[in-house]
């Protein structure tokens, strides 16, 4: 969340927290895909602390007026949203009556707001058993991620126009080579989730060695860009489409062939 009030050019738009009405007579299979979300949604809250005197910056979900003004509701609303994976709740003030609750699509960075409670829900997106989504796999393909990108696919490969190639390993990972020569490979990672946040908004995340690493990339058709990067412990690595340490701007990777 940026200060308020927020215009984040990102990814903060308005959206609707999906629920789940439980029936007393339904087939066993619908039963057991319920229950195992309440088992969820019940291990998220235990493992649950609140950031007292703390605000979590960067882009948005969403944002809401809780019905009132407890900085719990805010906390349950992340915990419902499977794409939330962090949450600010901004006490009442001026013309908002009960505060107002921000839904992170990444671990933002924490800072001293002595008005201001957060919290953290869980490490990756996560999806609601039962609910039909696509594996990482089906998804990636859907949205065209696999096959071969680069800046510039009229040159070859190299440390200055890298390509990165997408493949799918299994249902549920997906491996990224980049590559800076024909068989000359740089770096590789293995993603184990793939979430379509907004039409053009994508999450992806996977596990290395210090953790795990989330990014939101930007897409228009077969054009993507990476616009923000963070680790689990709230490093982050790019922001607004720029490299932090050195504020070198991101490119736009076309899809080659």
């Amino acid at each position: 969340m940026t200060e308020r009030p927020s215009n984040f050019a990102g990814i903060r738009k308005r959206g609707i927290i999906q629920g789940r009405h439980a029936m007393s007579m339904m087939p066993a299979r619908l039963f057991a895909a319920i229950a195992c979300m309440a088992l969820m949604t019940i291990a998220a809250a235990q493992a649950q602390t609140f950031e007292h005197k703390t605000q979590r910056y960067g882009s948005d979900i969403r944002s809401f007026d809780p019905a009132e003004p407890n900085a719990r509701l805010c906390q349950q609303g992340c915990i419902d949203e499977p794409r939330c994976l962090a949450w600010t709740f901004d006490p009442p003030g001026g013309q908002l009556e009960n505060g107002r609750c921000w839904l992170k699509p990444t671990i933002a960075q924490a800072s001293f707001r002595y008005c201001c409670t957060s919290g953290v829900v869980r490490t990756a997106p996560s999806a609601a058993p039962g609910a039909g989504i696509a594996t990482v796999k089906e998804l990636a393909e859907k949205l065209g991620v696999i096959g071969t990108w680069a800046a510039d696919c009229g040159q070859p490969a190299s440390a200055q126009n890298p390509y990165v190639v997408y493949r799918a390993l299994d249902a549920g990972h997906l491996q990224r080579d980049t590559m800076t020569g024909p068989s000359t490979r740089a770096a590789v990672s293995v993603a184990d989730t793939i979430t379509e946040l907004d039409p053009g908004q994508l999450i992806v995340s996977w596990p290395d060695d210090k953790g795990r690493v989330i990014n939101v990339v930007h897409q228009q058709g077969s054009r993507g860009r990476l616009m923000e990067s963070v680790r689990d412990t709230g490093e982050k690595l790019y922001e607004n489409g720029r490299r932090v340490r050195d504020n070198l701007e991101t490119k736009w990777f076309s899809k080659c062939g």
